[in-house]
C-alpha cells in the first residue's frame, strides 16, 4: 500500500480498446511509483472494460470506477470525488504520456513549491507524423497568477489540462462543466488558476495527444462553437466576481475574436441547430461590442464586416472566401 500518493493519474474511457492498452501502459511503468491510477469506465459498450479489468488485477495502484455514460467531464467529476493524490493529472485514453513525465514534473512541483506545472505536449496525427507543441511560451519559468492569466488569454498557452500538473487542493470546490464538455478545459482553467499562487513552466514535452481525424468534434467543431462562445461568458462573470475584469477585458476580447475567425473558417452546418445557435451568437456580440483594435490577425477585417452587415449572404460569401471552396 501507497503511503503517500503524490499523483492522481485519471483516465476517463469511452469506447476506447484499440488504444487503452498503450495508455495504461504508459503510466503503470512511470519512474514514479507513488501514483493511483484512477479509470472511469464511462457506459462504454465495447471491449474497453475488459482490458481495464484485467490491468487492474495486475497493478493494485489502479482504481475502477464503472459508471452510466456521462461525458467526459462527468467522467472526470467522479475521478475528482474520490482522488486523493498531491497532484492530478489528465490522460486520455487514446493518449499516452512518456515514461519519465510523472517523476519529472512532482520533482519540478515539489522543488520550486508549485500549484502547477505546465510543460510542452506532442501532437501525433496517428500518421507517423509527429509535432512538437510549446505550451505557455512567456520567456519566464515561474509565475503569478496574474502573470499566467496574462499569457492564457493572449493564447499563450495552450488550452489543455492534460499538459498540465495541477495541485489537488486547487479543484476543491471547482469540478469540470457537464454542460460544456466542448469546452471543459477552457472552463476549468482559469478557475484553477485564480486558486493558484506559483506556476511553473518545466521545459520538456511529456504528453503524447492523438489526433483521431475521425472524431466527430475534430471533423465538425463548429457545430459545438457555441460551447466555447458561452464559456467565455461564464469566464467573464467570473473576472468580474474576483474584480479582475478590467485587467483582463481586452484580452479575453481577443481570445473571443480569434475563436469567431475559427469559427468563420470551419465547414458550414447551415441546417444545423447548433450551428446556427453559433452564428446568431456570434453576430450578436459583434453588433454589442466593438473589436479590440490590437488583434493581430490577416481576417479581422472580415470580422468587422460582419459588424456591420449581419446578414446571412454576407457570412455565406465571408465563409466561401475563406475557405476557397463551395460549401
Amino acid at each position: 500500500m501507497i503511503k503517500k500518493v503524490k499523483i492522481s493519474v485519471i483516465i476517463p474511457v469511452y469506447n476506447s480498446e484499440k488504444y487503452l492498452e498503450r495508455c495504461i501502459e504508459s503510466v503503470i511503468n512511470q519512474t514514479l511509483e507513488e501514483i493511483e491510477i484512477i479509470v472511469v469506465n464511462d457506459g462504454s459498450p465495447d471491449d474497453s472494460w475488459k482490458i481495464i479489468e484485467d490491468y487492474s488485477l495486475r497493478d493494485t495502484r489502479i482504481v475502477v470506477i464503472n459508471k452510466d455514460n456521462g461525458g467526459m467531464p462527468s467522467a472526470m467529476n467522479a475521478a475528482l470525488d474520490i482522488a486523493k493524490g498531491e497532484y492530478i493529472q489528465d490522460l486520455g485514453a487514446d493518449d499516452w504520456i512518456e515514461l519519465t513525465a510523472f517523476k519529472e514534473t512532482y520533482e519540478y512541483a515539489s522543488k520550486n513549491n508549485l500549484d502547477i506545472v505546465v510543460s510542452d505536449y506532442y501532437r501525433d496525427n496517428g500518421n507517423g507524423k509527429v509535432r512538437l507543441v510549446k505550451d505557455l511560451d512567456c520567456e519566464k519559468s515561474i509565475y503569478s497568477s496574474e502573470e499566467y492569466l496574462e499569457c492564457f488569454f493572449q493564447k499563450k498557452s495552450a488550452t489543455l489540462l492534460t499538459s498540465k500538473l495541477i495541485k489537488r487542493t486547487l479543484y476543491e470546490g471547482v469540478r469540470r462543466p457537464i454542460n460544456h464538455p466542448a469546452a471543459e478545459d477552457l472552463a476549468t482553467i482559469p478557475k484553477l488558476t485564480l486558486k493558484a499562487d506559483k506556476i511553473g513552466k518545466l521545459e520538456r514535452a511529456f504528453y503524447h495527444w492523438m489526433s483521431n481525424p475521425e472524431s466527430i468534434t475534430r471533423s465538425e467543431p463548429s457545430k459545438k462553437m457555441y460551447q466555447v462562445f458561452e464559456v467565455y461568458d461564464e469566464i467573464e462573470e467570473l473576472l468580474r466576481n474576483n474584480g479582475k475584469y478590467d485587467k483582463y477585458k481586452n484580452d479575453l476580447s481577443a481570445m473571443r475574436h480569434f475563436s469567431f475567425v475559427a469559427f468563420l473558417t470551419q465547414k458550414p452546418f447551415y441546417n444545423d441547430f447548433n450551428y446556427k445557435k453559433c452564428l446568431n451568437y456570434m453576430l450578436y456580440y459583434l453588433k454589442q461590442h466593438d473589436t479590440p483594435k490590437n488583434v493581430k490577425s490577416s481576417r479581422h477585417v472580415l470580422v468587422r464586416i460582419l459588424k456591420i452587415f449581419p446578414y446571412k449572404v454576407v457570412f455565406y460569401q465571408l465563409n466561401l472566401i475563406l475557405r476557397l471552396s463551395p460549401f
